[in-house]
């Protein structure tokens, strides 16, 4: 998972409860086997992109299923393999242009420990 800085730092709720949902998130993220980044935003990145899911079948014969969430809540499938290639081609770029996973923890920390001196 990539996220974008900018949410380490809008405040959605009251500080407290910023900082407990970042310190939750920085525990995740230190588990064995997650792979999160974050994506600075003093950084250049590869393109701007709307969020989006790629679900990885091994095994299937495809290169995945794109899933990109509409504002409504509905949710568009994409199911072609070039499609599912461009995603797969749109994530290496933005994790390359990313913070390394442990860089990552440590600006998700600092921030949950800003929430955390407001609360």
């Amino acid at each position: 998972m990539i996220l974008d800085e900018s949410v380490l730092l809008r405040l959605i709720g009251t500080p407290g409860v910023m900082a407990g949902q970042l310190e939750y998130l920085s525990r995740l993220a230190a588990a064995p086997g997650a792979r999160l980044q974050v994506a600075e935003l003093a950084e250049p990145q590869p393109s701007l992109s709307p969020s989006f899911t790629l679900l990885n079948l091994d095994g299937a014969g495809v290169s995945g299923i794109g899933c990109v969430p509409g504002i409504g809540g509905q949710v568009s499938f994409a199911r072609r393999d070039a499609d599912a290639q461009a995603m797969h081609a749109s994530f290496d770029a933005f994790s390359r242009t990313a913070l390394s996973a442990g860089g990552s923890v440590r600006l998700i920390e600092k921030a949950a420990g800003y929430w955390r001196s407001l609360a």
